[in-house]
């Protein structure tokens, strides 16, 4: 097999895996009425995700068991997360609107301090997923901190990931039948990547660091 078969195969298989954790994801969306699902079904790709790649060959019988399990054993926690972050992302968006109102210096800082927030928000908000599932869960408060704080740390990986969810929300407010192949198991495989790549950089820097 050449080089050019061997990259082809691995984009296939990594389609593969993408499309079917993203019919996994819609699955468990829908079995919780949407407001009680996505959530679930967003932690539950990425742990699924995590699972799988630990494993020497996919298989989407394997992918729905371990997202069935995931999906149960996080649903009451993921939901949990998932309304007190939507609730904290509309009380800093009230406030944004109303620090725009606000005339003078006190505006100008209310408006800083609020755009912080909601900056803040996001950040921890497209790597909250992936902090949960990469250990034990340690409570909301510590985990939204690891969230901002591993967002901030790795933001190569923040930016890219912030451009795939822009370029997603994007897409299916434009063509909303597009939800049917755009979700968060796009993010995940991306996320996880990242964090491959991060380690592996870390670990090049340690051994250069160690040989000096």
């Amino acid at each position: 097999m050449t080089s050019l078969q061997a990259a082809l195969v691995r984009f296939l298989e990594g389609a593969y895996r993408i499309v079917t954790l993203h019919l996994l994801w819609l699955a468990g969306v829908l079995l919780g009425a949407v407001v009680l699902g996505a959530g679930p079904a967003t932690a539950a790709a990425y742990a699924t995700l995590r699972t799988l790649q630990r494993e020497p060959d996919f298989s989407a019988r394997r992918a729905a068991v371990r997202f069935a399990h995931h999906y149960r054993r996080s649903f009451w926690r993921a939901n949990a997360y998932t309304w007190v972050v939507a609730v904290v992302g509309a009380v800093l968006l009230a406030s944004q609107l109303l620090a725009a109102q606000l005339p003078g210096p006190a505006g100008a800082v209310s408006r800083a301090a609020s755009i912080s927030g909601l900056l803040a928000w996001v950040i921890m908000l497209v790597h909250l997923p992936a902090v949960t599932t990469a250990r034990a869960p340690r409570g909301l408060v510590e985990d939204l901190r690891a969230a901002l704080l591993y967002g901030i740390a790795a933001f190569p990986v923040t930016l890219m990931l912030l451009v795939a969810v822009g370029a997603m929300v994007l897409a299916v407010a434009t063509m909303p039948a597009l939800v049917l192949v755009l979700g968060p198991a796009l993010t995940a495989e991306a996320s996880i990547r990242g964090e491959r790549v991060l380690r592996r950089r870390r670990a090049v820097t340690s051994r250069r660091l160690a040989v000096r």
